[in-house]
C-alpha cells in the first residue's frame, strides 16, 4: 500500500500524541515559486496570503498565472458587468471572454465578493480547457472540488478551513504541474514555455522540481504484511526549569513477535531518574534506579498494533506534498536511491494542527500543552531499484510552552526516528540484560 509523505509524517505525529495550537500555514513557498516565474505580484505587505481573496482578486491572479496580464491590458477585451472596478477591468474582460468566467449574473461579476475554493479551482479548470462537457453531471462548476481533486489542482487539505490567498497560490502552483485538457503539452508549465508566457531558463529548475517530484511520489512505502522491520527513536526535552528527558528506543518486530529497548534519564527539579526498559516474550522489564519488576505487556493484539500506519489514510494529501515541501534532492548510497525531503515549517504545523484538531473532537487532552511548533522537518527514504522502500529516517526541533498551574514553561525537544526493512541474512539484534529473570513480576 502507497503512502504519502504527508501519511508518514501524521503517523509520526499521532503516535506521540502531539498538541499544537492553531498555525496559519502562509504557503510562502508556492508564492515566492510563483513570483520568480513572473507568474505572481507581491505588495506593499508582501504577498498578504493569511486572508480570504475577493472575486477580482482571485481573476487577476488566474490572468497572472498564464501570464497573459500584459495582453490583458493591452489587448481590446470586453465584458458585460456593470460592477467591475476600473483596475480589475482589463483581467475580467480577459477572463470573460476566454471562458474563464461568467460572472454571478449576466451583469454582475461581484468583484468584493468573497471567492470561495470552489470558484477558483473552477477558474483554474476552465484555464487548463476543461469544461462543461468533461464534468459526469454535466456542469464543472457544480464538480469542481471532485474534478479538481481528481485532475490534481486541489486536495482536502487546501480545502481544510478558510480559503485564504495562500491557499489559492498553491492551488496556482500546483496548478502548472496539471496538464491542460488537449493533451499537447505535459504540464501547464511547459505550455507557458512554449507560449513565451515564462522565461524557459526560469522554468527549467520547477519543470525539474517536477519531474523528482513524480519520482519521489512513486515510492512504495507500504509493509509488505511478512515483512520484518527495526524501529529507532531518539528524543532530547529541554523542559526549562523542569529539567530534562533524554530518551533512545530500539524496537525489532518479527512477525508477531515483538522486541524492543528503551533507555531514559530524566532530570526533574534536580533530582535523577534513569529507567532502562524491555520488551521480550511478551513481557516488558523496567529497571528504575535499580528496582527492576516486570509485567505483562499486553501484546495481545501486536499485530494490529504494527499494522497501524496501514489505519491511517491520507492518499488525498498526495499532491499536497508539491506545495509542502521546500526542496527534494536524490542521490546514491549502497546501491539504493537516496531521496532526501525538506518540509516548509508553515505547512508542516498546520498539517499537524489539522490533525490534532481532529483528535481534540474526540476528546483527546491535551497534556498542559498549550503551545507547540515543529521546524527543521528532514526525511530520508532509502529506495531499492523496484521503488521499494528499504530504509527511513525523520528528523525534527520542537518549541513547547507548557501550562502547569498557571505557569507557562518554553521547553524545546529535538527527534530523530529512523524504520529500517529487516531483510533475510540482517544482523539487527537487542543486547538484553543477563539477569532479566530476576525481575520481580508486578501484582495487577
Amino acid at each position: 500500500m502507497k503512502k504519502t509523505l504527508a501519511t508518514v509524517v501524521i503517523v509520526v505525529i499521532l503516535a506521540f500524541s502531539l498538541v499544537l495550537t492553531a498555525y496559519a500555514s502562509t504557503f510562502q513557498q508556492s508564492a515566492e515559486q510563483l513570483n520568480e516565474l513572473g507568474l505572481l505580484q507581491g505588495t506593499d505587505a508582501g504577498f498578504d496570503l493569511d486572508r480570504a481573496p475577493n472575486r477580482a482578486e482571485a481573476v487577476i491572479m488566474l490572468v497572472r498565472l498564464l501570464g497573459l496580464e500584459e495582453e490583458a491590458v493591452s489587448g481590446d477585451y470586453s465584458h458585460p458587468f456593470t460592477d467591475v472596478p476600473e483596475w480589475a477591468d482589463p483581467h475580467v474582460a480577459l477572463a470573460y471572454e476566454s471562458g474563464y468566467t461568467t460572472g454571478i449574473t449576466p451583469t454582475t461579476f461581484e468583484p468584493r465578493g468573497v471567492c470561495t475554493a470552489q470558484m477558483y479551482v473552477t477558474f483554474v479548470l476552465r484555464a487548463l480547457g476543461y469544461s462543461d462537457e468533461y464534468a459526469q453531471g454535466g456542469s464543472l462548476w457544480a464538480e469542481a472540488i471532485t474534478f479538481g481533486i481528481d485532475v490534481g489542482v486541489v486536495d482536502d487539505y487546501l480545502l481544510y478551513g478558510n480559503f485564504h490567498r495562500g491557499n489559492m497560490a498553491a492551488v496556482s502552483y500546483i496548478a502548472l504541474n496539471a496538464a491542460p485538457a488537449d493533451g499537447e503539452f505535459d504540464t501547464l508549465l511547459d505550455k507557458l514555455v512554449a507560449d513565451g508566457a515564462v522565461d524557459g531558463a526560469a522554468a527549467a529548475a520547477v519543470l525539474e522540481y517536477f519531474d523528482l517530484f513524480a519520482e519521489f511520489v512513486q515510492i512504495d512505502t507500504g509493509r509488505p504484511d511478512d515483512a520484518n522491520f527495526a524501529f529507532t527513536m531518539d528524543m532530547d526535552i529541554d523542559m526549562g526549569i523542569l529539567g530534562s528527558t533524554s530518551m533512545e528506543m530500539f524496537m525489532i518486530v518479527e512477525g508477531l513477535d515483538m522486541q524492543a529497548e528503551i533507555l531514559m534519564d530524566t532530570v526533574v527539579l534536580g533530582e535523577e531518574v534513569s529507567m532502562d526498559a524491555y520488551i521480550l516474550d511478551g513481557f516488558v522489564y523496567i529497571n528504575s534506579n535499580d528496582i527492576k519488576v516486570k509485567t505483562d505487556a499486553g501484546l495481545g493484539d501486536v499485530e494490529g498494533m504494527i499494522s497501524m500506519p496501514e489505519a491511517v489514510e491520507l492518499d488525498s494529501l498526495s499532491s499536497a506534498q508539491l506545495y509542502a515541501i521546500n526542496k527534494i534532492t536524490k542521490s546514491t548510497q549502497d546501491g539504493l536511491a537516496v531521496f532526501t525531503v525538506e518540509l516548509a515549517d508553515g505547512f508542516l504545523n498546520s498539517l499537524v494542527t489539522w490533525a490534532m484538531d481532529m483528535m481534540g473532537r474526540m476528546g483527546v487532552d491535551e497534556a498542559g500543552l498549550s503551545e507547540m511548533s515543529l521546524s527543521n522537518l528532514v526525511c530520508t527514504f532509502h529506495v531499492d531499484a523496484d521503488g521499494a522502500l528499504k530504509k527511513a529516517a525523520i528528523s525534527m526541533d520542537m518549541a513547547m510552552v507548557i501550562e502547569i498551574e498557571g505557569v507557562s514553561i518554553d521547553s524545546a525537544a529535538s527527534m530523530f526516528i529512523e524504520y529500517l526493512m529487516i531483510d533475510e541474512g540482517d544482523d539487527v539484534s537487542i543486547e538484553f540484560p543477563d539477569d532479566l529473570d530476576e525481575y520481580l513480576l508486578a501484582e495487577g
